[in-house]
This record gives C-alpha cells, sequence and structure tokens, in this order.
C-alpha cells in the first residue's frame, strides 16, 4: 500500500470518528471525559459570550492544567477532574461565608452562581437505597464470620469509587452490622 493512501486514509478516519492528531476527542457526549466536557462548554461559552457561565469553567479549566502538571500527566483521569471539581466547589463554598460575614452581598450573588457551575459538573451521588444496596453486597461477599466496619467500607469505597457517600455508607454499615 502506498504511503500517501495510508495517509489520506488516517484522515479520512480521524474526520469521520472527530479525532484529532494529538488524541480521541469526540462531540459525542457518550464518549466525552469530563475535562473534555467542561472545555467544550467552554468553547460554546465563548462564542455565545456568556461571560458569567465562562469565569468558573476558565478557572475549572485552570485547575485541571495545575492539576496535570503537577501530576506530569497529559490527560486528567475523571476520578482526578472530580476531585479538582469537589476541592473548587469548597473553596466557593468557604469564600461564600466569607463573604456573607462580611455582608458583601454583591460578591456571595456572583460566588454562588459559580459555584452552581461548578456543581453541575460533580457527579451525582447514589441515594440511600442504592447504597444499601451495595452495602448489602458487599456485606455478603465478606461472608458471615466477623465482619468489623472498615474493612466492609473499605471494600465498598473501591468498588463503588467516588459513587457513594461515605457518610451515608458507614451509617448504613453499622446499622446493618448491628441487625446481624
Amino acid at each position: 500500500m502506498e504511503v500517501g493512501s495510508v495517509i489520506r486514509c488516517l484522515r479520512s478516519f480521524r474526520t469521520n470518528f472527530n479525532i484529532s492528531a494529538a488524541g480521541f476527542h469526540t462531540s459525542s457526549p457518550l464518549l466525552l471525559s469530563l475535562a473534555d466536557k467542561i472545555s467544550d462548554d467552554m468553547k460554546a461559552a465563548m462564542k455565545s459570550r456568556d461571560a458569567d457561565r465562562l469565569k468558573p469553567l476558565r478557572a475549572i479549566r485552570a485547575r485541571f492544567v495545575n492539576k496535570m502538571k503537577e501530576t506530569g500527566a497529559k490527560s486528567l483521569s475523571d476520578h482526578d477532574a472530580t476531585a479538582v471539581l469537589k476541592s473548587l466547589a469548597k473553596q466557593y463554598s468557604e469564600s461564600i461565608e466569607m463573604y456573607e460575614q462580611a455582608k458583601r452581598r454583591d460578591l456571595v450573588a456572583s460566588e454562588k452562581a459559580e459555584l452552581k457551575i461548578v456543581e453541575i459538573y460533580i457527579p451525582k451521588l447514589a441515594d440511600e437505597a442504592t447504597t444499601q444496596k451495595w452495602v448489602d453486597e458487599v456485606l455478603t461477599e465478606l461472608g458471615g464470620g466477623k465482619v468489623n466496619v472498615g474493612r466492609a467500607m473499605g471494600l465498598l469505597m473501591k468498588s463503588r469509587k467516588g459513587a457513594v457517600d461515605p457518610i451515608v455508607a458507614k451509617k448504613l454499615i453499622e446499622d446493618r452490622l448491628q441487625e446481624i
């Protein structure tokens, strides 16, 4: 096969599947990583000149870039991106509290608006019923014997990374172990 035809074939493939030379990127929401989704939303906010939405998206993107530089990675996993988003949301919440104490309503309103945008991208945790089902699965997996809360929590958090609220899970595990 000729080199030119291979290059044309690759270009056609990249165009048809929206793959850049630097790596995989698509406009399909099913295949986007969290960082890619935020980048796309930031571009859309730039095009629509939505400054209120653009400011927090730029802050998120800057945090992502800092995290990638910190770890030396070329891309950010969804788990790392979620951790960055949670820390940014916590920072916004603390800022809101400080501005409320200082009676700066204008800044409180802007910080709350930015916090809402950040929270859109933070994955939602499982509800109590789903968590209870997962707790039952973990306790069944650990078997009868002597099961302690720490061991059950460790297995649950490892198997359901980022999907479970640890406080709710601990309460449910303790309740279930008292029944046994």
